[in-house]
């Protein structure tokens, strides 16, 4: 998984990585699906101090991101990579 060398970084500094793989190996032990049904179903505990970066396949990151404005995220907060 790319960028597993700056999570307990990123951690530090306020921000919570919730690493997900839709098609784990065997070995994965860590959070499993599509990453827009898990955000719809965990919700956004804090909606108006989220900040959300979106990158990947475009469906996804679309969902996301009206799972986020549904749950009340401003969308100057909903950062796309397209």
């Amino acid at each position: 998984m790319a960028y597993m060398d700056k999570f307990s970084d990123w951690e530090k500094m306020g921000v919570e990585v919730i690493p997900t793989l839709s098609k784990p190996g065997d070995k994965w032990a860590g959070r499993t699906g599509y990453v827009q049904h898990l955000c719809k179903a965990d919700g956004v505990k804090d909606p108006q101090s989220t900040i959300a970066l979106l990158c990947g396949v475009k469906g996804m990151v679309e969902e996301v991101k009206t799972v986020l404005k549904d749950a009340g995220v401003p969308e100057s907060n909903i950062l796309l990579n397209f």
